[in-house]
């Protein structure tokens, strides 16, 4: 796996053109406004890029969009561009959200009216991009152009990406107080969404995925996003991850067949979802905490639909083990992605564990970080 990996000749700008090639039709990304065709998609985002008004040096640009078509249209457009997107953390305070962006070198944010009046107004340094005002100036035009461009040219052509440079950027508070930069290159990320789609057996002809996570968590930016896009399968976001009534009608209106989030946001969905609603579903991966054995017992019994945990951390970019529908088993993480080693061991001797003696637990994965930002 890490020879493959390393081999990868792959960008991921170039991998989503060849998705279009196969369906351009195919929708690409739905929210609570309606759908995206692939190739309309990629159309608009290499329409957006001029218009953006980057300097020629700015490698790293700060985003802070909502999954759905807005966020998906402008995080393509940066890879497309060759350029890292950093989605920060706008929960973190105006402290933390200006040493991400000093940590980063980050001289441009592109944002929404909309989406920063529905989060708070928090105070985003350096200049701010509205997507509000690109909107207008997206010429008709230029989209059908580049329509053309995207059906007629070899994707490489169209994409300034390379596979072995820093794709994406995502803080990560850890334990420390300061952020921390996980670098992500393109080679890591790809291996990680197509790993996961093959442990948990997805198809691009069957599944849809939904995602309400923000794009600032690498579950969400990763397998939330990206992984549709570059697999071939539709992607749903919601703006709020809490919002149950809506993301109960997302589900439904996408025909979503894999549901990406929380355990604590799963509990509050119990109570909103209706079976309806979720008669699409084939199932549920929960991440970032422990999921409860009564959380899932009560999710099948009203929904029909197990709930499966997983582990992993943003340095992994991000998954590393995921229970599947054939092997599920209450109080486990699953069993590692096809590629990945874990062993524990002793944290003093190093001395490698046998099965059922807790340690420390080691990971070794394609999909690991280039490294911390400086």
């Amino acid at each position: 796996a890490q020879a493959r990996t390393a081999a990868d000749r792959r960008s991921i700008g170039a991998e989503f053109l060849r998705q279009v090639r196969r369906g351009p039709r195919r929708v690409a990304v739905r929210d609570f406004r309606g759908q995206m065709s692939r190739l309309r998609l990629a159309a608009v985002a290499l329409t957006l890029i001029p218009l953006l008004g980057l300097e020629e040096d700015e490698e790293r640009v700060g985003v802070v969009l909502p999954p759905g078509q807005g966020g998906a249209l402008v995080n393509l457009a940066l890879a497309l561009d060759g350029r890292s997107s950093v989605n920060l953390n706008h929960t973190t305070g105006a402290a933390q959200l200006e040493r991400m962006c000093q940590l980063a070198g980050i001289r441009t944010v592109l944002t929404s009216r909309l989406y920063l009046e529905r989060i708070g107004e928090p105070v985003l340094p350096g200049r701010r991009v509205m997507a509000e005002d690109l909107i207008p100036r997206l010429d008709k035009k230029r989209v059908l152009l580049n329509m053309l461009r995207v059906l007629l040219l070899p994707p490489g052509r169209l994409d300034k990406g390379r596979p072995d440079k820093v794709f994406t950027i995502i803080f990560s508070s850890g334990t420390t107080g300061d952020p921390k930069g996980v670098q992500i290159t393109h080679r890591q990320l790809l291996y990680n969404c197509d790993a996961v789609m093959a442990h948990l057996e997805l198809f691009p002809e069957r599944d849809v995925v939904v995602s309400p996570l923000p794009l600032f968590h690498s579950f969400g930016l990763i397998p939330g996003l990206w992984m549709g896009l570059l697999g071939g399968l539709p992607v749903a976001g919601q703006a709020d991850p809490r919002d149950g009534k809506q993301l109960g009608e997302l589900i439904q209106a996408a025909g979503g067949t894999i549901l990406i989030s929380t355990p604590t946001f799963v509990r509050g969905y119990l109570r909103r979802f209706n079976a309806e609603q979720l008669t699409s579903l084939r199932l549920a991966v929960v991440g970032a905490e422990r999921c409860p054995a009564e959380l899932k017992q009560s999710f099948r019994e009203a929904f029909g639909t197990e709930l499966l945990e997983g582990y992993g951390c943003t340095e992994l970019s991000p998954a590393a083990a995921v229970n599947t529908p054939q092997a599920n088993r209450d109080g486990t993480v699953g069993r590692p992605l096809p590629g990945i080693e874990i062993l524990t061991m002793d944290p003093e001797t190093r001395e490698l564990l046998p099965p059922g003696r807790e340690g420390l637990l080691v990971v070794r994965s394609p999909g690991r970080m280039l490294g911390y930002l400086n």
